[in-house]
């Protein structure tokens, strides 16, 4: 099939030509397509339906601005594009070839794949599933806005960088070179496990290498931690636990504070109101409501562009900074 074909075929679907681009404005329906001709770029503003192709030739670009359903797809050329705003649908992929990008602003479904060559960049701005996977090639970037299902994986390569807003499955996991980052809401299967003879504990979202004995302080257990990742002669941080709430700190006064805080029955209802009044919330009473530490408030602050002195942002930037973050959905239940 050529392209002067396919514009034929599907013209009719309001789609317009611009040389070896066609676009479509809202979906564009090719499930009943075999093949797509070779350089052809597709796009739609709303859902892309190719749901029949096995096979893309080189050289192709499949954009959707909604869905875009490729999951009888088992293999990709070198070179093609791919990119979704919400779902794309790689169901099918069992491997992908140097030099792909694929970028889905929603959740990206890659089963099947078995083996990630070098150079290869994944994105996802919702969950991303590669739970077949059992080895990741050196220097990979993997980066999920939700959830990222590893939990095949039972390696990693040096200078691996793993980051999820949500919950990053490592069940199968039992070893971490150095150089490593892991960054999540919460990472499966690394609470208390070792690696080179110390004990790994993922705190509000953060993997911890602890050190050395805990200790007592009134209620609570500290133990001195630095960050999975930074070098031995990096600034330590405090782990401090109170039942079953844990709270990380760079002093032992703010860890101990921040888990006695978690641990707490706290009655909202006078913060609310003073945040209601105000129009404003602190990162006191942001701790308060969500049970987050003071710590993991701040470094965010400061990935947010928010200086350390800034100690309230208005409630309605708060609610839009804090969309889909830790203590989101607890502020828009309370306040939105």
């Amino acid at each position: 099939m050529t392209i002067d074909e396919l514009y034929d075929l599907i013209e009719s679907q309001g789609v317009t030509r611009d040389g070896n681009t066609l676009s479509a404005g809202s979906h564009l329906d090719l499930d009943t397509l075999d093949s797509l001709p070779e350089g052809v770029t597709l796009t739609a503003g709303g859902t892309l339906f190719l749901g029949r192709l096995t096979t893309l030739p080189e050289g192709v670009t499949l954009t959707a601005g909604g869905d875009l359903f490729l999951g009888r797809l088992t293999t990709l050329p070198a070179g093609v594009t791919l990119a979704a705003g919400v779902y794309l649908d790689l169901l099918s992929l069992t491997a992908l070839p140097k030099g792909v990008t694929i970028t889905s602003g929603g959740t990206l479904d890659l089963s099947s794949l078995t083996e990630l060559a070098a150079g290869v960049t994944i994105t996802s701005g919702g969950t991303l599933f590669l739970g077949r996977l059992t080895t990741l090639p050196e220097g990979v970037k993997l980066a999920a806005g939700g959830g990222l299902d590893l939990s095949s994986l039972t390696e990693l390569a040096a200078g691996a960088k793993l980051t999820a807003g949500g919950s990053l499955e490592l069940g199968n996991l039992t070893k971490l070179p150095a150089g490593v980052t892991l960054s999540a809401k919460e990472v499966d299967g690394y609470l208390n496990q070792t690696w080179q003879g110390r004990t790994l504990r993922s705190i509000d979202g953060i993997v911890m290498v602890l050190i050395g004995t805990e200790h007592r302080v009134g209620a609570a257990t500290v133990q001195a931690s630095r960050y999975f990742g930074r070098p031995d002669d990096s600034a330590l941080v405090y782990v401090a636990t109170v039942g079953e709430h844990t709270a990380h700190g760079a002093t032992v006064e703010d860890a101990v504070e921040d888990a006695t805080l978690k641990a707490g029955l706290i009655d909202p209802t006078e913060i609310i109101a003073e945040i209601k009044a105000t129009g404003s919330v602190t990162r006191g009473q942001y701790r308060a409501i969500t049970g987050a530490c003071r710590e993991g408030v701040r470094q965010w602050c400061a990935s947010q562009g928010v200086a350390d002195e800034t100690e309230s942002l208005p409630l309605a930037a708060v609610l839009s900074m804090t969309a889909g973050q830790y203590g989101g959905d607890r502020l828009v239940e309370l306040l939105g």
